[in-house]
């Protein structure tokens, strides 16, 4: 999946992954694939808003399990123990305009 993306270590510079979210109802990352997308967790209103109005947002995918609940402090530890060892990988993305 990071390939077909177009991710890249968080060490190194942030690419451009272009358009693969998709706001309709809840959020959905388009990532190649004909028929499905992967739904997303819960978004807000403010972070939908600003995907519609053209903003970017980082995708970051990390190579290695996060426990359920794992909060905000647990999750920085995470990016700073796992993307040192480029172990998660990321990318600038925004609004997918169309389906194919």
């Amino acid at each position: 999946m990071a390939d077909a993306l177009g991710l890249a270590p968080m060490t190194e510079n942030l690419p451009d992954i272009g358009g693969r979210l998709i706001i309709r109802g809840g959020a959905s990352l388009y990532y190649g694939h004909p028929m499905s997308v992967l739904r997303l967790p819960h978004t807000s209103p403010r972070w939908q808003r600003h995907i519609l109005a053209g903003g970017l947002a980082v995708l970051a995918l990390g190579l290695a399990p996060i426990p359920p609940g794992t909060g905000q402090d647990g999750i920085d530890e995470y990016l700073f123990r796992h993307g040192a060892d480029d172990r998660v990988l990321m990318g600038a993305t925004s609004l997918r305009r169309r389906w194919t």
